[in-house]
C-alpha cells in the first residue's frame, strides 16, 4: 500500500517551494503520467477514495519522478518506530531543515517576539508531519516547553534567570546585569540540549 497522505503533502510543499523545478500541481500530475505512460485522469484518480492504488512498479517511478529515495511513499507499519527502523534521505533532509529552523531561531535571540516563534513553530510543523510520530512529538515537545515557554513565560528554568538584581562588573569598570549573563548562559545550554536531541536522533536511525 502506498502513503496518499504523505504524497498530497509532499506535493503541497513542491507547490509551495517557487524554487521547485517541478511548479504546479498540474505539472507534477502530467509529469507523472508522462513517465509512466499514462493519463493525468489516471495519476489523479489514485487520490481519490475507493480507487485503485499504484503499484510497487510504478510507485517507484513516481518517487523517482519526486527525486525521492525509493519507498518513501510506502505506508509504513505504524507498530514500527524510529528505534527500530532507519528513515529514508527525504526524511533526514526535513530533519536537517527542522534543526536550522529551530537552530537559527535561538541565535537570533528573539525570545520573546511571539510573532517570529510562531512562524518558526509553523514552518517547524509543517515539515514534521513527513517524519515518523515519535520523532515529531519528541521535537515539538522540547521545542513548545523550552522556546515557547520563554515567550509564554511558562519556562520556570527561564524565568528564574531573570530573578536576580545582582550587577557583573567587568575588568575595565562596565557593569553588566547578572540576569543578562544568566540568560547567554541558559541559552548556550540550551543550544547544547537541542543539539544533543538532533545528534540523539541522527544516531538511531541514520
Amino acid at each position: 500500500m502506498w502513503n496518499k497522505d504523505k504524497f498530497n503533502k509532499i506535493l503541497d510543499m513542491m507547490v509551495a517551494d517557487k524554487k521547485c523545478v517541478h511548479g504546479k500541481r498540474q505539472s507534477i500530475y502530467q509529469e507523472i503520467a508522462n513517465n509512466l505512460d499514462m493519463s493525468i485522469d489516471g495519476v489523479k484518480s489514485w487520490m481519490r477514495t475507493g480507487k485503485k492504488d499504484p503499484n510497487d512498479a510504478q510507485l517507484l517511478i513516481v518517487e523517482k519522478t519526486l527525486n525521492l529515495e525509493a519507498g518513501t511513499l510506502k505506508l509504513v507499519d505504524k507498530e514500527k518506530t524510529f528505534m527500530n527502523r532507519e528513515i529514508g534521505s527525504f526524511e533526514k533532509q526535513v530533519l536537517f531543515e527542522v534543526y536550522n529552523l529551530v537552530a537559527n531561531y535561538i541565535e537570533e535571540m528573539s525570545l520573546y517576539n511571539e510573532e517570529k516563534y510562531c512562524e518558526m513553530f509553523r514552518e517547524m510543523e509543517k515539515r514534521l508531519v513527513f517524519v515518523p510520530g515519535e520523532i515529531s512529538e519528541k521535537i515539538s515537545k522540547v521545542v513548545e516547553q523550552e522556546l515557547g515557554g520563554i515567550v509564554y513565560g511558562t519556562n520556570g528554568e527561564f524565568e528564574d534567570c531573570l530573578k536576580t538584581e545582582e550587577v557583573f562588573v567587568t575588568d575595565d569598570g562596565r557593569e553588566i546585569p547578572r540576569k543578562l549573563t544568566n540568560i547567554y548562559e541558559y541559552m548556550y545550554e540550551l543550544e547544547k540540549r537541542i543539539d544533543d536531541m538532533f545528534k540523539e536522533i541522527a544516531n538511531t536511525c541514520f
